[in-house]
């Protein structure tokens, strides 16, 4: 006996095989169908791959970029406060100077002088004082010196005079005797960098 196999188209998309029940073509587009939402993940965690990577490299940039502002603000705070306390001992010189009078003489070792004696005032440079003029400016709160900011706080003296004959003098004149004294204090020691100065006239009483 010889059997035939036949098979029946009973829809588009369908078939039947004699003794099997009737498959559907439809079902690897279903799979398909069904495999997208896996795929679309996978491209979903290939972008978050790429979007780590960016937002790694931007926050090292703004990191990096936050991190000189800081170094630089800090760096921009501490050289003021050096300024600071550099202008308040000019002052404070100045101002003994000026308690110390138009005569006043001594020791000139370092810059705890009051010295005031000038330069020659025809043409020749004003005396410097004092012989040594290291001075500390801050010891950063520690117990050693070697990271001690030490600057240099030097004067220059100049005998200066002038001839004033204002209107309560009637006609006669007087010769006013003073002495211009220029205090600077320059920092750090060795290769300054920055520097203060103040001038003031000690008037002979």
């Amino acid at each position: 006996m010889i059997m035939s196999t036949r098979t029946t188209r009973t829809d588009p998309g369908v078939e039947s095989v004699h003794g099997q029940a009737p498959r559907s073509r439809k079902t690897s587009w279903r799979r398909l169908l069904s495999d997208l939402p896996r795929l679309r993940r996978g491209d979903q965690r290939g972008l978050s791959v790429v979007e780590t990577l960016v937002s790694v490299v931007l926050f090292s940039i703004v990191f990096v970029f936050l991190f000189q502002l800081l170094f630089s603000g800090r760096a921009l705070v501490e050289m003021e406060g050096e300024r600071r306390a550099a202008l308040k001992m000019v002052q404070y010189k100045v101002e003994e100077f000026k308690h110390a009078g138009y005569n006043s003489e001594g020791e000139d070792d370092d810059w705890t002088s009051l010295n005031l004696e000038p330069g020659d005032g025809h043409g020749h440079p004003p005396a410097l004082h004092p012989i040594d003029p290291t001075i500390v400016l801050n010891t950063k709160g520690t117990e050693t010196t070697d990271d001690d900011l030490v600057g240099a706080m030097s004067w220059a003296v100049q005998d200066t005079h002038w001839v004033y004959d204002g209107p309560e003098l009637g006609n006669k004149s007087i010769t006013v005797d003073a002495k211009v004294v220029v205090v600077t204090l320059a920092w750090p020691e060795g290769e300054p960098t920055d520097s203060v100065s103040l001038t003031t006239l000690i008037v002979d009483d």
